[in-house]
C-alpha cells in the first residue's frame, strides 16, 4: 500500500528495470568499465571504450545466471538514477527476476544489497512461479544469455523444466574461437557481441557480408581484421542446434493429449537470444508447432510479471 513497485531483471548481458506505473524500461548492458581498479562509465557509455582500445582499461561483467560475481552496487544505483526510483512519495520495492536455479544465499546476497541501496522491499520471481500463476497450458522457451530455460505447463502446473547453458553467451564464445582460428587474434566479449549481431542481420538478408573488427594479436598489439559473416554461421549454428535438441526431447515426453494441447496453443520463444536468426523457424520446423516471438521478447516477459504479480 505504501510502495510504488518496480520490476528487475539482472542478466548477465542486459540489465532491465521496469516501471509497471508508468509503463516505462530502463534497460542498458551490465558492465562497467574499469581505470587501475576505478569505475568510470556504465552500460553503453562503458562500451563505447571498445571504439579506442587501451589495455589500462577493462569492462567487467559483474553478473552471471543471477549470481553476483563482482561489486554490482554501483550498477544498480545508475539505473535506479535513470528510473528516479528515490524521486517519488513512496518508497521503492524491487520484484527481482531470476533463475529458477538460484540458491537461497545468493538472494540472501541480493536482498541486502537492495536494501542498502534504499529499497524497502525485495521479492523473488522464478519462470515457474510465474507460469503457475498464469495458469493455462503453455510451452515456454527463455532464451537468454548465458542461459536457455525450458518449462510445460499443463492447466496451470509444470509438468518439466530444463536449464541449459546454451545461447547468446556460448554464441560469443564461439565467435571468439572463430576468430582466433581463422584470424590468428583475440577479441573481446564484446567485439564479438558485435560480431554476432551484424552476422545476425546479414543472415536475414540472405547474403554473406564482409564484416570488420579489432582484435589483439600475440604481441598484444591491437589489429584490424576482415571476416565474411558465413565463416561465422556454425558459431550460432551449433548453439541453435543444441536449443532445438532439448527443446524437442521435452515435448517427446509428453502425452499425445498434452503434445495436442502444445500444438494447438503454440510456443512461447522469449529472452534476449530468441531472435537469433533462424531459431524460431527451426523450432517449429523440428516441433511441428507454431512458434510465438514478440518484436521485444525481453520487455513481454517484465509486463507479465506486472500482470501477474502486481
Amino acid at each position: 500500500m505504501f510502495e510504488r513497485w518496480y520490476v528487475l531483471e539482472a542478466g548477465a548481458s542486459m540489465l532491465r528495470l521496469y516501471d509497471p506505473k508508468e509503463d516505462l524500461l530502463i534497460r542498458f548492458p551490465t558492465c562497467y568499465l574499469e581505470e587501475d581498479g576505478r569505475v568510470i562509465a556504465y552500460g553503453n557509455e562503458a562500451l563505447q571504450s571498445i571504439l579506442h582500445p587501451n589495455i589500462h582499461r577493462r569492462i567487467t561483467y559483474p553478473l552471471e545466471d543471477g549470481r553476483i560475481l563482482h561489486e554490482v552496487s554501483g550498477l544498480l544505483q545508475n539505473a535506479f538514477q535513470k528510473a528516479n526510483v528515490h524521486e517519488h512519495l513512496l518508497k521503492p520495492s524491487l520484484i527481482v527476476y531470476a533463475p529458477f536455479s538460484l540458491g537461497e544465499k545468493e538472494k540472501e546476497k541480493w536482498t541486502e544489497i537492495l536494501l542498502n541501496l534504499g529499497i524497502k522491499k525485495v521479492r523473488f520471481v522464478n519462470l515457474i512461479e510465474l507460469y503457475e500463476k498464469r495458469g493455462g497450458t503453455h510451452f515456454l522457451i527463455h532464451a537468454g544469455h548465458s542461459l536457455c530455460e525450458m518449462a510445460i505447463f499443463i492447466h496451470g502446473k509444470c509438468q518439466i523444466y530444463k536449464s541449459i547453458p546454451f545461447a547468446g553467451k556460448q554464441v560469443d564464445e564461439n565467435i571468439q574461437q572463430a576468430i582466433a582460428h581463422k584470424k590468428n587474434c583475440l577479441i573481446s566479449q564484446e567485439e564479438a557481441k558485435r560480431l554476432k549481431e551484424e552476422a545476425n542481420i546479414s543472415f536475414q538478408r540472405k547474403l554473406p557480408s564482409p564484416l570488420h573488427g579489432i582484435g589483439m594479436d600475440r604481441y598484444q598489439r591491437f589489429v584490424s581484421f576482415s571476416i565474411l559473416s558465413s565463416d561465422l554461421w556454425p558459431s550460432v549454428d551449433e548453439v541453435e542446434k543444441q536449443i532445438i535438441l532439448w527443446a524437442k526431447s521435452l515435448f517427446d515426453t509428453l502425452s499425445l493429449p498434452a503434445k495436442a494441447q502444445i500444438a494447438q496453443k503454440g510456443i512461447e520463444l522469449t529472452g534476449g537470444s530468441a531472435n537469433l536468426y533462424s531459431l524460431s523457424s527451426r523450432l517449429q520446423e523440428q516441433l511441428q508447432c507454431p512458434i510465438f516471438c514478440s518484436n521485444d521478447p525481453e520487455y513481454d516477459m517484465l509486463k507479465l510479471i506486472k500482470e501477474n504479480f502486481l
